[in-house]
């Protein structure tokens, strides 16, 4: 058994390098002795899976990692960070996806991606250099519908999985919007004409106002249309079930983490 000492968050990705067990909680990535388990490290990262590289072509001593735009080397014998570079994508959406890629010319590059982005970056860890490479040529693809519902106005309302919600007014035929970067829906409700989103991770509760414009701000903003109304908290996740019982009141059921 592997006590992360960190809480309760779920661990979703293990990866064993020269006998250190790296696994990886929400926004840490901690660095275990792989025969006694004892806990050697934790390196603040991305909140996300694929942040960790396998080891360099060049060096087997350092892996890559990212903190948000930023790229860092890690060596596994001495545990020292080196920022190695930032990349030009959003800040709000973080780098996802590293994968090392031999290029015709033989040479290596570390190659990562950002969410809703249709660019792949490509690090060269010689020169610490960055070429932008556009994705060209792909069809849109949209996510799996994760939550589907129609209010009393005939607005069915569209969550996906692992992100985005949309709007689409059955009476005219239409999408009246679309939020690709929306946090993973679980649960919805409709409210004094309001739209409850329950998301996943933390249980967090978004309010959206179709009276109102589109004004998504992200990340647990109290501002602007959708905003967030509610962090349930208590170790929970997914608030599945929301369902309106008394006056202004919605009651929640959640899976915790």
């Amino acid at each position: 058994e592997i006590k992360s000492q960190l809480g309760g968050s779920t661990i979703y990705m293990l990866s064993v390098v020269d006998g250190k067990l790296f696994a990886m909680q929400w926004g840490t990535l901690m660095v275990f002795d792989e025969e006694t388990l004892e806990l050697l490290d934790t390196i603040k990262c991305t909140g996300k899976q694929y942040v960790m590289s396998k080891p360099s072509p060049y060096d087997s001593d350092l892996i890559y990692y990212t903190k948000d735009v930023d790229i860092y080397s890690y060596r596994i014998s001495t545990k020292e960070n080196e920022k190695i570079c930032t990349i030009d994508a959003p800040v709000d959406r973080p780098l996802i996806g590293l994968y090392w890629v031999k290029m015709p010319d033989g040479s290596h590059r570390l190659a990562m991606n950002s969410d809703f982005v249709e660019n792949v970056y490509l690090l060269n860890p010689q020169d610490k250099t960055v070429e932008t490479v556009p994705v060209t040529g792909l069809e849109p693809d949209g996510p799996t519908i994760q939550r589907m519902q129609c209010a009393d106005d005939g607005m069915l309302y569209i969550g996906g999985y692992q992100y985005g919600i949309s709007g689409y007014d059955t009476n005219k035929g239409e999408f009246t919007f679309n939020i690709q970067n929306f946090h993973q829906p679980e649960g919805f409700v409709m409210m004094n004409g309001k739209a409850y989103y329950g998301t996943y991770t933390g249980a967090v509760i978004y309010r959206y106002d179709p009276a109102q414009p589109i004004d998504y701000k992200r990340d647990l903003s109290t501002e602007g249309n959708p905003c967030m109304v509610a962090d349930i908290g208590e170790m929970q996740d997914r608030p599945f079930v929301m369902e309106t019982a008394w006056e202004n009141t919605i009651l929640i059921g959640s899976i915790p983490d």
